[in-house]
């Protein structure tokens, strides 16, 4: 069994690093006077990630008044930190795309997108921080991709278990650590937020999420796998009982619900193809 902490951080420098045109793009963004027309200029040069980023814009997920047509008329009207975010998606979900046979790519990235949806429903709700939300609700679960793309034989032996707390005891017992612990060491090598950081290690700990963004992804993570529930009954009731915590209103649980559903498809067509 590898060693805990030496065997993470080995293995999390060995990864590589965000896509390039990722990290040119957020190097731009970040800066305190970013330019606007190069940023432009840099993501239309990429035509996929140019064609990713206006069918995001442009889904209901933004609920754009009118249609844009470019990636610089798409940055006017979204801003910088939203595209930032969308940049940042469309460069995650394409630039992992194989994991051996240790984890379904296409079902793994549409729970992530669907807990990303509903936390960013659940933020604005709780007035946190929505495109925060969002991407600690994408990067959540990428600490599996990790343990499967750096150990595929160990992690596919594994199998799939249902329960996740044993998922996660099975995983510190083979590895040294689990998913959560993968994800955030992950996060920071990628200079993502503090918050995101936490989100990512503490989305089964409810005792360290007991707030804030963290609090957001545990429980949207919750409400993606009760949305993914097939029999109708037991999703709705799985759904009550994720959201049951935060003390909502019937309305705003269910304008959370019904966004978050009416949004997914759309972003999964834009992400994930």
């Amino acid at each position: 069994m590898p060693h805990a902490d030496g065997s993470l951080i080995q293995h999390i420098k060995s990864l590589p690093a965000l896509p390039s045109i990722a990290s040119e793009l957020l190097a731009i963004i970040d800066q305190d006077d970013a330019d606007v027309a190069a940023l432009a200029r840099r993501i239309s040069s990429d035509q996929a990630l140019a064609a990713k980023t206006l069918q995001l814009a442009n889904s209901p997920f933004y609920g754009m008044a009118n249609r844009v047509a470019t990636i610089q008329q798409a940055i006017t009207v979204l801003g910088v930190y939203c595209i930032r975010n969308v940049v940042t998606a469309c460069a995650v979900t394409s630039g992992w795309s194989a994991a051996g046979a240790a984890v379904d790519i296409p079902a793994f990235w549409r729970h992530s997108i669907l807990t990303a949806a509903s936390a960013r429903n659940l933020a604005r709700v709780l007035r946190q921080d929505p495109e925060l939300a969002f991407m600690a609700g994408l990067l959540h679960d990428l600490g599996a991709l990790v343990l499967a793309t750096g150990f595929p034989e160990q992690y596919t032996e594994l199998g799939r278990i249902g329960n996740a707390e044993a998922q996660r005891l099975a995983e510190r017992e083979r590895f040294g650590f689990d998913h959560s612990e993968a994800g955030s060491a992950l996060a920071a090598q990628w200079n993502f937020p503090a918050a995101i950081q936490v989100a990512v290690r503490s989305h089964h700990e409810p005792e360290l999420s007991a707030q804030g963004i963290p609090r957001v992804v545990r429980v949207a993570n919750q409400l993606a796998h009760a949305l993914a529930e097939p029999d109708a009954g037991a999703g709705a009731a799985a759904c009550q009982e994720a959201l049951a915590e935060l003390n909502l209103s019937d309305a705003q649980s269910e304008r959370v619900v019904n966004q978050t559903r009416e949004s997914f498809q759309d972003l999964c067509r834009a992400l994930i193809g």
